[in-house]
């Protein structure tokens, strides 16, 4: 009998790798939570926050959200009110740069993206772009470019640590940029009318279609921040020579492990991550019942 596809997202991907390299401790039973069971964790207030701002962005019913209101008069809090002039002037950046061109609507939000892995052909690759395509108008050459915008709501655009750092954005790990510049390369028209019935990828004009197929497409982040200044970054990302061998050889190593968990049984490996992820009584972990969970660090753990 012959197995099932394994399916590929970034997301994925992050749980098993940094920049190419195996993350040091991580736990098979939370990924088989994750991925395969589909559990999902309680959103933090920042979450919330991201989900709002695609939501008044592209419309999508998904994202929609209730933010906390006003314990007393039950009415928006600053930070609401401020994330709807933040979608106001994402929608106005976006006039602009497309030269009056782009609309964001159902028909080019939170597009559905499947493609089989060169490599093999049992693996298949998935992601879900904000927003695709966009028109990106380069006045100064009096030409067009396609490009996918992947919005995000940060604390702060100057964040210098951590996964999400966007003040030093060139040292993160773009993996999420290199998968959906691939996925959009080369679209398998069939294959994505099969895993998702009703898509708009074949309304996408020839033109469109011969700029994909050369790999010219770019990737932008847009990302707002939650400060009262209202901050913006536009973030653009375009794949370099050799990035499509090193993704591949990232997706092979995701799917080789894949295999070893799954044959040993996506045993329980809890380690200091665990314990810090508890923010407020939020798990990032879904598996809320783990018998292993630590409770409290060595100090070696540190």
């Amino acid at each position: 009998m012959k197995k099932p596809p394994i399916t590929i997202s970034q997301s994925l991907i992050k749980e098993y790798l940094y920049k190419g390299d195996f993350i040091e401790h991580r736990c098979p039973r939370k990924i088989y939570v994750k991925f395969v069971l589909g559990r999902r964790t309680e959103p933090t207030l920042q979450n919330l926050k991201g989900l709002a701002f695609e939501y008044m962005i592209t419309g999508n019913e998904e994202r929609k959200v209730r933010l906390p209101r006003h314990k007393t008069t039950g009415k928006k809090l600053t930070s609401e009110i401020r994330l709807e002039q933040q979608a106001e002037i994402f929608k106005e950046w976006l006039r602009k740069r497309s030269n009056g061109k782009a609309v964001v609507n159902e028909v080019n939000s939170n597009i559905k993206i499947y493609k089989r892995f060169d490599l093999n052909r049992d693996v298949i690759i998935s992601g879900e772009l904000d927003i695709f395509p966009v028109p990106i108008y380069y006045s100064q050459e009096d030409r067009y470019a396609v490009s996918i915008i992947d919005v995000k709501y940060s604390g702060s655009i100057d964040r210098g640590f951590g996964r999400f750092n966007w003040g030093n954005a060139k040292y993160m790990d773009h993996i999420q940029a290199k998968m959906y510049l691939y996925l959009v390369r080369d679209i398998d028209y069939d294959l994505n009318n099969a895993l998702n019935p009703g898509n708009n990828l074949r309304a996408l004009t020839s033109q469109i279609r011969e700029i994909l197929d050369y790999g010219q497409c770019e990737f932008r982040y847009y990302i707002a921040d939650d400060q009262p200044m209202m901050r913006k970054n536009v973030l653009k990302y375009t794949l370099k020579q050799g990035e499509i061998t090193e993704l591949n050889e990232d997706i092979r190593k995701v799917v080789n492990e894949i295999r070893i968990d799954n044959e040993g049984g996506w045993v329980a490996n809890p380690g200091p991550q665990c314990f810090k992820d508890v923010t407020n009584g939020i798990f990032e972990c879904p598996y809320y019942n783990c018998p292993v969970r630590k409770t409290e660090l060595d100090i070696n753990d540190y």
